[in-house]
C-alpha cells in the first residue's frame, strides 16, 4: 500500500535509524560494515545516519544521492522520497 523498498548497504560500521511516515521504525542500531539491510516503509523515510560515509542508499534500484546532506562529523540526517530523492529532513527543536 504506497510503500518503497530501499536497500541499505555499509562498507564501514554506522549507527542506523530508519521510521516510515506512519512512525514504524524500520531500523535502529549498529549496522556494520559488509552488511546489507533490506527495507519496505511508507514514504518519506526519515533516515539518520552515525558514519554516512560508510552507507549507501538505493530505492528501486537507483542510488540515492545523500552527499549533500553529510556534515563534516560524517553523521547525516535526511528524508527519502517515494522517487528515490533524499530530501532536507525537518529540524527538530531548532536543531
Amino acid at each position: 500500500a504506497g510503500e518503497i523498498d530501499a536497500v541499505f548497504t555499509y562498507s564501514a560500521d554506522s549507527w542506523t535509524e530508519v521510521y516510515d511516515a506512519t512512525g514504524r521504525r524500520l531500523l535502529y542500531g549498529m549496522s556494520t560494515g559488509h552488511a546489507t539491510r533490506k527495507l519496505q516503509g511508507v514514504p518519506p523515510l526519515s533516515v539518520m545516519l552515525g558514519d554516512a560515509s560508510g552507507v549507501t542508499i538505493e530505492v528501486g534500484g537507483r542510488a540515492a544521492s545523500i552527499a549533500h546532506f553529510v556534515r563534516s562529523d560524517h553523521t547525516a540526517r535526511f528524508l527519502i522520497a517515494a522517487d528515490g530523492r533524499a530530501l532536507a529532513a525537518p529540524r527538530k527543536n531548532g536543531g
